[in-house]
């Protein structure tokens, strides 16, 4: 049983089916806000779900996301160790071959209009999900964190 286990793995990984893309990151800057700079490249099914090897400590100012696609739309999550997409489900679906800037943070409604934004906090190793995006696509994920 377990021979059989092993060779299904090493098949899985010979062909990409298990590997789930690669993330790479840097932070670079002197005081507040620091840049954090995520770079990611999908696997062979267009699929990054990768942990970044850096611990993102402290308030999300601004969020920039670049990348290209194979098709008109990708999409993003940055997730934090309890499961939430610290980019608010703001990057669902990310136009093709184009930069999107944004604060990330709750929004907070009253009767359905949007009335604020209470900035969002991390203190984790994020998780980089990135779906629909093309055989071997890359993008970069940027946050300004004070």
């Amino acid at each position: 049983m377990n021979k059989i286990f092993v060779l299904l793995l090493m098949i899985g990984f010979a062909t990409g089916l298990l590997a789930q893309g690669t993330v790479t990151d840097t932070v670079a800057g002197q005081g507040s806000p620091l840049k954090h700079t995520i770079v990611w490249v999908s696997n062979s099914n267009g699929v990054v779900n990768a942990t970044n090897s850096l611990y993102s400590r402290g308030v999300i100012l601004r969020a920039v996301l670049t990348g290209g696609s194979t098709g008109a739309s990708y999409h993003v999550t940055l997730k934090d160790a309890a499961g939430i997409d610290v980019l608010g489900g703001r990057c669902a679906t990310l136009a093709t071959n184009t930069t999107t800037s944004f604060a990330p943070g709750i929004i907070i409604t009253d009767t359905s209009t949007s009335t604020n934004l209470v900035p969002i906090s991390v203190n984790d190793r994020l998780v980089v999900g990135v779906t629909d995006v093309g055989s071997n696509k890359t993008g970069t994920i940027v946050l300004y964190v004070r």
